[in-house]
């Protein structure tokens, strides 16, 4: 009898009825939003539909749908999500993304400078201390967990498309974190205007291309190393610490040119077609390292709004158009 009542169980497991069910990301993907995604007017361009989800342990995430349900690309962007739509959906042609799903992490949100006000900020546990790192990422698995989680459900419900993370200011923090500690089938890591604040790098020669930018006169990331600024504008990335040291920018380089396996001389060195800063190329084991670096342009690639266009945020996110193919 009980050989019986195992066959049932034995079938089920033969023929893949076993498997974990769709994540709510995936069924999303798939045209059947889960309940825990509700549509959201606000999107990146009228070509996209908006949708808002919720997930485990107070995380959510934004999707941005192609409303012509072709998926050719897939892209992740770790920063504030109306900052981050609103910088691209200004200093992009009209529809040269429409064919391209956007996937939005947002951070939890911490109280800051002093507890007085709060704000999203990619620090994993909240808990922070003198002398930890600008986003505490050696500790913040819960965050690389979250977001690699995702990354993971878009790889198996799309698995023919390129995957792309673009990490702007903390959320380059946390996408160097992701390359440098996850497996992950990413093809290429944008990481602008950022700091190298992870410790450890546990995936030997990842495979995955990347793309650093900075900026020379960057006022809160100092691109020749420094602290990082301490002012109240700061307070979100410094997590009122101020022990906080961003390395200089080429420290960083010379870090990703080791771990990647790349080639010491730069295969071309280039003036970016906007004529903002110098492209500068290498080939690695595993893809490229490419570097992007701005004279002028400040923190936020040249201004306070980042719904407005400028010549820095059209160079920059061209290059990373072409870096995607289009």
């Amino acid at each position: 009898m009980v050989t019986i009542l195992m066959l049932p169980l034995l079938a089920a497991c033969l023929d893949g009825s076993s498997k974990a069910p769709p994540s709510d990301l995936q069924r999303l993907l798939h045209g059947t939003p889960p309940e825990r995604c509700t549509s959201n007017p606000s999107a990146l361009h009228a070509t996209h539909a908006g949708f808002d989800c919720a997930a485990d342990d107070g995380y959510r995430y934004h999707v941005d749908l192609p409303r012509s349900g072709q998926y050719n690309s897939t892209v992740f962007v770790l920063h504030i999500v109306d900052d981050a739509q609103g910088l691209l959906a200004a200093n992009t042609d009209a529809g040269a993304l429409a064919d391209v799903l956007f996937i939005l992490p947002e951070a939890k949100t911490w109280p800051i400078i002093g507890n007085l006000v709060t704000a999203q900020l990619w620090n994993g546990s909240g808990m922070r201390h003198p002398f930890d790192n600008g986003c505490c990422v050696d500790t913040g698995l819960a965050d690389r967990q979250f977001v690699a989680g995702l990354i993971e459900d878009a790889t198996t419900a799309l698995p023919g498309n390129d995957r792309y993370v673009i990490g702007l200011s903390n959320g380059g923090m946390l996408a160097l974190d992701l390359l440098y500690n996850t497996r992950l089938d990413v093809t290429e890591y944008f990481v602008l205007v950022s700091s190298d604040q992870t410790n450890t790098w546990t995936v030997r020669e990842p495979k995955a291309s990347v793309t650093l930018v900075g900026v020379h006169d960057d006022e809160v990331i100092p691109f020749f190393g420094g602290p990082i600024d301490a002012t109240e504008y700061i307070g979100h990335i410094n997590a009122d610490n101020p022990y906080v040291e961003a390395p200089p920018y080429a420290t960083t380089l010379a870090r990703l040119i080791d771990g990647l396996a790349c080639e010491s001389e730069p295969a071309s060195v280039v003036v970016s077609p906007w004529a903002q800063g110098i492209i500068t190329e290498r080939a690695c084991h595993h893809g490229s390292l490419n570097s992007f670096e701005l004279a002028q342009g400040g923190h936020r690639l040249g201004s306070e709004d980042f719904t407005a266009e400028t010549p820095q945020r059209r160079d920059v996110i061209g290059y990373m158009l072409r870096r995607m193919g289009r």
